[in-house]
C-alpha cells in the first residue's frame, strides 16, 4: 500500500537525508532524496510526489521557496516542513504558506511515521475532492449550457 506514495526527501545534509530514507523506506514507501533545493525542484518538475518532506534551511534555495514551488506546481502535494533552527515564527510562517506540519530536530521518528501517514490521509483527500469538484461542474456544465441557449433564443 505505501509503496505506491512517492515520498520526496529533501535536506542538505545528507546523512539526515539517507537516515529518513532508510526510516521510511523500511516502513514501505518509495522515497527519493535530494540533497538541496536545486535537486528538489529538477526531482519535484520530474516526478511525482504527493508528501515532500523538506528542510527549512538549505544553503542553495532554501525550504520556504521549494515550498512555495511545489505549491504552485501541485496543490494537492503536501509538504512537511522539518528545521534544525525551530522557532514559532519559522513554524507560523511555514503553515502560512502550506506546509502540512512542521517538525523540528531532533524529531523522533515515530512521530515523523505519523505525521507522514496523516499527510497522505491528507493527499487523498485533497484529491477526493478536486475529483469531486470536476464531477460535480461536468454534471453542472451541460445543464448551464442547455439553460444559456434557452436563453440566447428567447432574447
Amino acid at each position: 500500500m505505501n509503496r505506491s506514495v512517492n515520498i520526496l526527501v529533501v535536506d542538505d545534509d545528507r546523512q539526515i537525508a539517507d537516515m529518513l530514507k532508510e526510516y521510511l523506506t523500511g516502513r514501505g514507501f518509495a522515497v527519493t532524496t535530494a540533497y538541496g533545493g536545486r535537486e528538489a525542484l529538477a526531482a519535484f518538475s520530474g516526478g511525482k510526489f504527493p508528501i515532500v518532506i523538506v528542510d527549512m534551511k538549505m544553503p542553495d534555495v532554501d525550504g520556504m521557496a521549494v515550498l512555495e514551488s511545489v505549491k504552485k506546481t501541485d496543490r494537492a502535494a503536501v509538504v512537511i516542513m522539518i528545521t534544525g533552527y525551530g522557532t514559532i515564527d519559522s513554524g507560523v510562517a511555514a503553515i502560512n504558506h502550506g506546509a502540512y506540519d512542521y517538525i523540528a530536530k531532533p524529531f523522533k521518528w515515530e512521530e515523523l511515521e505519523i505525521v507522514v501517514r496523516r499527510a497522505i490521509e491528507r493527499h487523498r483527500s485533497l484529491k477526493q475532492l478536486g475529483l469531486y469538484r470536476r464531477g460535480v461542474w461536468l454534471s453542472v456544465a451541460p445543464v448551464l449550457i442547455l439553460i444559456g441557449m434557452l436563453l440566447f433564443r428567447f432574447f
